[in-house]
This record gives structure tokens, C-alpha cells and sequence, in this order.
């Protein structure tokens, strides 16, 4: 798991005082941490599950020197541990929960702010942003990436491909066409509670569709709310880890739920129980938990 422990302790550190935003903005159109089991699905032999030198078992989440050591000479096949969740019995009864308030927020939202808003069409959205920031991230595209999130996790991203290059090896990430995606939670929150997604570590306002939201915002920032929900994407996302010569060294596949946060300004004019049709207003990424 070498590469999700990077990532999560590059983008801990990059979000733990001020989440910043992940500013991927799309039309309308367009964890909580469960108790975690490792399912390593490949047979190996006993010396292959003894301990190595360094004291890590061939079953332990793997840094970038011991994913290298999976893929060592002689392997017949790579390395493949799967991640998964063990809610049990819990997992069906907080999906029910969540429906039931999502249903009762949806309607809120038709009645009050936008009458055309429907849960289909956001949670489509959701996984669009899914499958391109994570395709971005994989294919090294960081010009297009640094247009959709802020500059700490850009650099985040980076730093994680980068450290594994040091030791010869590449992380290609693979997202499958079907993302299973749920609205956790909907809330209302005042402009000054979110303004801290949409600074850097600096303070000055991030670069990516900053002109848009100060133009949003002239004149009647203090009166702004926002419409914030929280999604679990979850699907089988697949980590391929290559060694020097192009060889797959390892696999993780990561089944866990990842909650993406996103954002969007209600008109500083509404009015209760006068919605407008559709909204203008772009939805952001704020952060990722």
C-alpha cells in the first residue's frame, strides 16, 4: 500500500489545518475510516511471508524499497493485496441512514434553491471529477491537473510519483467505469466557514477559478451560504506498481469509500420556498477525506 500511505501522508499534511481546495469545477450535467482488512490474494511461499531484514512482512503496507523487493528476480507473479471495509452489519443500516437524509435535503434544495436539482444528475457529476482527477493523477498530467486543484495538492500528487521514481518505480492508477457513489451528508454553511478550502498555506486566494468566485462573491460576501455535501465515491480502485525494467511489481486494489466534499454558492437573493429553475453557480472540490 506504499502508495496510498504516501498520498494520505502527503495530503494529511497538506490539508490537516486548512483543507484546501480541489477546485475541479463542473456543470450539473456534466471515511468514515471503517476498520481496515488487508486480503492478500496471491499464494506465496513460506519464506515469501516470513519477515525480511527490515522487520516488514511481505503482508504489511509496502514503502516504495520493499514494493521494489516484491518484484525482485524470480517472482513468478506480482504481489497483489486487496483493502476492504468490515462494516459488517453496520454498513447497510448508515447506508440507509444516509439515504433517508439525503431524500429529505434533496427536496429541501427543490423547494428553496433550485427546483431542477435531482440526486441522479449531482452524484454523476461526483464521479466524472472521480474518474479525471484520478486519471490526471496517473497519467502525470499535472498541466491539465493544476487548472482543477489548488497548488498544495498538486504538489501532493507530484511529490507521491516523484518519490517512488527515485526508486525506480511507477504508480499507474486504474479507475474501473463503475464508481458507487452516495451523498452522506448536506449542509448549509456561512461564506466564512468555507473561505479557509480556497486559501493557500500563504493566505492569498488560490489560482484555480479564484476570478470567478471573487466576482461571485463582490458586494454581498457576508450574506453568502453555501450548499456543501459530502460524497462517498467507492469503487475497485486499482494501484499498479511498476519497477525499472516495466515490470508490475505489486498491486493494490483499494475497495475503501473516500468521502470528496463539494461546494456550491446559493444566490445572495433567494428565497425561501421561491427556487430558481437551475443554477448558474459552478460546483468545487473542496476536499477529500
Amino acid at each position: 500500500m506504499a502508495f496510498v500511505a504516501l498520498l494520505t501522508s502527503r495530503l494529511s499534511q497538506a490539508v490537516r489545518s486548512q483543507s484546501s481546495l480541489l477546485s475541479t469545477s463542473w456543470s450539473k450535467t456534466s471515511l468514515l475510516s471503517p476498520t481496515l482488512q488487508i486480503c492478500d490474494t496471491q499464494k506465496f511461499s513460506s519464506q515469501n511471508n516470513k519477515k525480511d531484514a527490515s522487520g516488514s512482512s511481505a503482508d504489511s503496507p509496502a514503502s516504495p524499497e520493499s514494493s521494489a523487493q516484491a518484484a525482485a528476480p524470480g517472482a513468478e507473479q506480482p504481489k497483489r493485496v486487496e483493502v476492504v471495509d468490515t462494516f459488517g452489519v453496520f454498513g447497510p443500516l448508515r447506508d440507509a441512514w444516509w439515504r433517508l437524509k439525503a431524500s429529505v435535503w434533496v427536496a429541501a434544495i427543490q423547494v428553496n434553491f433550485e427546483a431542477e436539482f435531482t440526486e441522479e444528475e449531482f452524484l454523476e457529476g461526483c464521479r466524472d471529477a472521480y474518474f479525471m482527477v484520478n486519471s490526471l493523477v496517473s497519467e502525470e498530467s499535472w498541466d491539465d491537473l493544476k487548472n482543477m486543484v489548488s497548488p498544495r495538492f498538486l504538489s501532493a500528487f507530484r511529490g507521491t510519483q516523484e518519490e517512488y521514481r527515485r526508486n525506480n518505480q511507477h504508480v499507474a492508477i486504474k479507475v474501473p467505469e463503475s464508481i458507487d457513489a452516495k451523498i452522506a451528508s448536506i449542509s448549509l454553511q456561512r461564506h466564512e466557514d468555507v473561505r479557509g478550502y480556497f486559501s493557500q498555506q500563504s493566505g492569498t486566494p488560490a489560482e484555480a477559478n479564484s476570478d470567478q468566485l471573487e466576482h461571485d462573491l463582490q458586494n454581498h460576501e457576508q450574506d453568502r451560504l453555501w450548499l456543501v455535501v459530502l460524497v462517498e465515491l467507492k469503487c475497485a480502485l486499482e494501484f499498479q506498481i511498476t519497477n525499472a525494467q516495466g515490470q508490475l511489481a505489486s498491486v493494490i486494489v483499494d475497495h475503501r469509500g473516500h468521502k470528496w466534499k463539494f461546494g456550491r454558492l446559493i444566490p445572495w437573493n433567494w428565497r425561501l420556498g421561491r427556487p430558481r429553475r437551475c443554477l448558474d453557480h459552478p460546483w468545487y472540490l473542496l476536499s477529500i477525506e
